[in-house]
This record gives structure tokens, sequence and C-alpha cells, in this order.
């Protein structure tokens, strides 16, 4: 990794489609998800060249049951990776490709997880297209499940509402092929209509207040308001939105203190 030296680099190559300097560092056993660099545990050398290949060399008994969730696997982690490639370029064919050459026929679980608990559908809702997202959605190749619960408690949902991906919020609520459960809290008690808040996302706050489906009344673990959550963020647009808002009463909550006062 760039930023530290004590990961040694094997090998680099330019992410295909990237119009920035993004590369790819292949066997540094580290991945973080920075905007620069995308780190890529190894499996074996042929992942470099022939990742097609590894996937399809994934079987079902490659997944070992652990309390009721799969453990992470090295080679699902790379394949979760090739998806998250393909989702961040928005090649809907890549991931047909990557969905149809798992396991050689094999129906993918919804809980095919990485090391962090994200499934291929979490880096779809947070970095794909609607039509990614839709395709993940209607296909029997894989089956998905936007209330699954990463690590830290997000879900599919949590990730698009906090990237401020509308369409999607869009199309997760309004689809009549799942149920999103719009009030579920994370590790922090936190909804996806916090996050959208904390996160600035004006427009998916919108969305969301005026769905009619979302709490307004959830407070985080530590007693933390929607209005506490839009004061975070660095610009004021869902502020001024919620202020000027008939869907929640901005003077019962403006002096309300949290946990800590």
């Amino acid at each position: 990794h760039p930023r530290n030296q004590q990961h040694r680099q094997l090998a680099t190559q330019p992410i295909r489609g990237c119009p920035r300097k993004h590369k790819t560092i292949v066997g540094t056993a580290w991945y973080t998800p920075c905007h620069n660099w995308r780190v890529i545990h190894p499996i074996d050398a042929t992942h470099a060249t022939s990742s097609i290949d590894t996937i399809k060399s994934i079987t079902p008994t490659t997944i070992k049951m652990s309390s009721g969730q799969l453990e992470a696997d090295e080679a699902v982690c790379e394949w979760i990776r090739q998806v998250d490639g393909a989702c961040r370029d928005g090649n809907l064919t890549e991931v047909q490709d990557l969905v149809e050459s798992y396991a050689d026929g094999a129906v993918i679980p919804s809980n095919t997880a990485n090391e962090r608990g994200e499934t291929a559908f979490h880096h779809a809702c947070s970095h794909g297209t609607k039509e990614i997202v839709k395709y993940l959605v209607e296909s029997d190749r894989i089956d998905v499940d936007v209330n699954l619960q990463n690590k830290k408690g997000h879900t599919p949902f949590h990730h698009a509402s906090w990237l401020g991906r509308k369409a999607i919020v869009e199309y997760l609520m309004e689809s009549d092929r799942i149920d999103a459960d719009v009030n579920i809290k994370d590790d922090d008690g936190q909804t996806a209509l916090h996050l959208a808040c904390e996160h600035n996302n004006a427009e998916t706050a919108k969305y969301l207040l005026e769905s009619g489906r979302v709490s307004i009344t959830m407070e985080g673990n530590g007693g933390s308001t929607l209005i506490y959550h839009a004061c975070q963020s660095r610009r004021p647009d869902v502020l001024e939105y919620l202020v000027q808002s008939s869907h929640i009463n901005v003077d019962a909550y403006i002096n309300k203190q949290d946990k800590e006062g």
C-alpha cells in the first residue's frame, strides 16, 4: 500500500475503465475501500490473469456455514471484489458474466459474503446502477437479501441511502420482488434515514421522509436524532430541508440533548 511500505507490492495493473490513475495491488493481504487504491488479498497467482477460471472453480463445498452465516472464503472474497469492480464501472455485462460463471451453475446463496460480511448485493447497491441492482434481484442464479446486515449492521439499503443512490433506493422500496425494512438499525443505532441525513444526501432523505414508511422518531444508540445527524454534515442542504419540512417538528428536536449532553 502506498501509505504503508511494510505491505510488499507483488504486481500492479490499472483498473479497467477508470479515468484516474487508480491501481490494483495484488498480493498485499490487505483490502481498503479507499478511492485511490484497491488492494486484493491473494488466493493464488492465477487471480491476476485468470480470475474467471478461479471463480468457476468455486463450489458450494468451499463455503462453510457458521452461526447461520457464511464464513468468508478467499475465493468467494475475490469473486465479490470482481463484482464490486464491475459495479463501479457500471458494467452490467461483466456482472452478468461473473454471476453466470460462479460455481458452474450453482445458485449463489444470499449470505455469500466477504470478510466484512458484505455481499455482492451490498456492493451493487453501493456502487452499481439501478440496472445492475434490478438484474441481481430478478436473476434466478443468485438470491439477494436487501435486509442482510454486514458486520457493522449495514444492509444494502443502508448503503444505497448513505451514498445517495436515490434511483436504487426508490427501486428497493417500490419493487414487489423484495421487502425492504427501511427502519433497520446498524450497530450504532442508525437507520438509513439517519445516514442519508448525516451524509447530506438531500434528495434521498427527502424521498425517504415523503414515502411515509420511515420512522422520524428513532434515535441512534447515543440518543442522536435526525436533526443531530443533519447537523453533522458539512453542508446545510438536508438541515435546511428538515427545518422547512412539514414532516418533522424541528422545535421538538433542536434542543434535545443526546446521552452525552
